[in-house]
């Protein structure tokens, strides 16, 4: 079956549609940039992290208002690495929009929660269901603003590691904050308190295994796709058959009908 008559059996299933398309894209551009996509709800610090994170201060816009609307990028061109810094969900239908196209195409996708916000809400919950339903290792949550509500800090992480404990993700309480103020005067203290060396080494990780874990998701494609189109063969085989059943009745019926007529002749 060619790539058009795929499309075709995928195009009313937008899900499905989706991740055939994505996988085109994997095997199509092999050694196209490994795309990291900072991705969560509105005011919740993507902008501040990676601004930290890049130690660019003033890369991405910040602010309590609606700034980023675009998806925004930043090529990283000697690592081959696109930084893409979403809008923020929740303020704009335009907005989750653009942030689902970027999430489309994401190696790696960082979802950002404002721990002053407390546990996970059920549209972030879905999210983390959502995305780990294909590659077990695309999802890392960042935990941000941890400096701003540490009295409470242990409970909430101990209460949202409850909430994930059966989903594949890890997650990473964080202080962009601190980490900018490491960066300004290279103490180690701020260093330690950001706690951005657990997530750097796992970012480095994953840089380091892009390959694999492109193939495994091209894997866990597959085995998504393939499981529709066994539905979609079994779905298509039930139909044949109920029709077949009722094209014998009708047959049937129509031979005992004439051989009623001939027998009162």
């Amino acid at each position: 079956m060619n790539k058009s008559n795929l499309r075709k059996v995928f195009e009313k299933n937008t899900a499905n549609h989706e991740k055939l398309i994505r996988l085109e894209n994997i095997l199509d551009n092999q050694k196209s940039p490994f795309k990291i996509v900072v991705y969560g709800k509105y005011n919740h610090g993507k902008s501040t992290f990676l601004n930290a994170w890049l130690n660019q201060s003033e890369l991405f816009n910040t602010s309590d208002k609606r700034e980023t609307v675009i998806n925004q990028k930043y090529f990283d061109q000697e690592n081959n690495i696109a930084w893409i810094d979403t809008p923020g969900l929740d303020a704009h239908e335009q907005d989750d929009a653009e942030a689902q196209e970027a999430v489309k195409e994401a190696d790696i996708i960082l979802l950002v929660h404002d721990i002053i916000s407390g546990e996970l809400d059920e549209k972030e919950l879905k999210m983390i269901e959502s995305f780990s339903m294909t590659n077990k290792q695309k999802l890392k949550l960042l935990l941000t603003k941890i400096d701003q509500n540490e009295d409470n800090l242990p409970l909430i992480i101990n209460n949202i590691e409850n909430q994930i404990n059966h989903f594949p993700v890890k997650l990473f309480p964080i202080s962009p904050i601190r980490y900018q103020k490491y960066s300004q005067t290279s103490i180690d203290k701020w260093k330690q308190a950001s706690r951005f060396e657990a997530l750097q080494i796992e970012i480095q990780k994953s840089i380091s295994d892009r390959d694999d874990l492109r193939k495994q998701e091209i894997m866990g494609l597959c085995d998504d796709l393939t499981l529709a189109l066994n539905s979609k063969k079994k779905a298509a085989s039930d139909i044949i058959y109920s029709m077949t059943q009722q094209i014998e009745t009708k047959q049937n019926n129509c031979k005992r009908d004439a051989q009623n007529k001939f027998n009162s002749l």
